[in-house]
């Protein structure tokens, strides 16, 4: 799935305004899942890798996201944990936005809520729609190895 997470050109550019510029030439990290929340990422140019990985470190999801997503959003929101790791591609331009910078914007101009609102509803979609793809796997591979054919006696 690409591009899940592309807000609204308004909240891109108000976050824009309070970002720096990270260049990723050989790619890099972005987040690690389980990090505290420094802040939030627009992926200006290249792609990102979204990953989740099970309590055993196996890595159970991957999402590739394009230009004009925003990472991180939840975990700046809530000040909670990455749930996800993140890491950019090769080449790729990043702008970061500090958690604090995140925070006075929103104090600032409450008109942006519903924008970020609408990045937190694409990843829950985008979740569920991971989690459909997995469940639907599973449930194949159970059905096949269940499905055994019994001698009639």
């Amino acid at each position: 799935m690409q591009n899940s997470f592309v807000a609204d050109c308004k909240l891109t550019q108000a976050l824009q305004r309070r970002s720096t510029s990270v260049s990723y030439v050989n790619g890099g990290v972005l987040f690690k899942q389980g990090e505290p929340p420094k802040g939030l990422y627009i992926l200006k140019r290249g792609n990102a890798s979204l990953m989740m990985k099970a309590e055993d470190n196996t890595e159970i999801l991957r999402l590739t996201v394009g230009p004009g997503s925003i990472l991180g959003v939840p975990a700046v929101v809530t000040k909670e944990p990455y749930t996800l790791g993140a890491r950019a591609s090769a080449r790729s331009k990043v702008e970061f936005v500090e958690l604090n910078d995140f925070e006075e914007l929103m104090r600032s101009d409450p008109s942006l809520f519903p924008l970020v609102l609408a990045v937190l509803a694409a990843e829950v979609r985008a979740g569920r729609i991971a989690l459909t793809r997995i469940m639907t796997k599973l449930a194949s591979r159970h059905s096949r190895s269940s499905a055994r054919v019994l001698p009639v006696r």
